[in-house]
């Protein structure tokens, strides 16, 4: 959340742990393979749909 965001009644948070990924600005997805240290594939398996935009969740697991 953002400093200017408020939490609503009944809102639902997503609160990262591990194995999930916030996309930042401008990345694509090799960066993110290349970073976390996946193989794409398997990537892809855990995420249906990859948009890229900024503060994206994305799903993944090491070996």
């Amino acid at each position: 959340m953002k400093e200017n965001e408020f939490l609503y009644p009944n809102q639902k948070l997503m609160i990262p742990k591990d194995n999930i990924y916030i996309t930042k600005e401008n990345e694509n997805l090799f960066d993110i393979i290349n970073k976390l240290n996946v193989n794409l594939e398997d990537f892809l398996k855990l995420n249906n749909k990859i948009y890229l935009q900024e503060e994206q969740v994305l799903f993944y697991k090491k070996d």
